[in-house]
């Protein structure tokens, strides 16, 4: 599941449909998700709702408020995820400053 569908997020869900996956994809910009739906993707309409039922939930996000509003706001990923739990967790940060 792909959190940010800026041109890193788009194109590595571009390739996972491709390849057969199933994706369900946010961005806070909801229309960035609309090419990605027309080629079989299920649009979220919170960064928790898609990681619930997922084995594995990915970020490219390149702005801070991105980090901030997809990890640590109200209705984010760790915020909710004393109720689903996550199995793991890696953290990569680039950069390219």
């Amino acid at each position: 599941m792909p959190c940010g569908l800026g041109a890193m997020g788009s194109a590595i869900a571009e390739r996972l449909l491709a390849q057969g996956h199933r994706l369900t994809v946010w961005n806070r910009t909801a229309g960035r998700a609309a090419v990605l739906v027309t080629r079989g993707a299920t649009q979220a309409t919170t960064p928790p709702k898609p990681a619930r039922d997922r084995e594995r939930t990915q970020l490219a996000l390149a702005q801070d408020i991105g980090v901030h509003q997809s990890l640590f706001a109200a209705n984010s990923l760790i915020a909710a995820a004393r109720d689903f739990g996550f199995s793991s967790c890696r953290l990569v940060l680039a950069s390219t400053e």
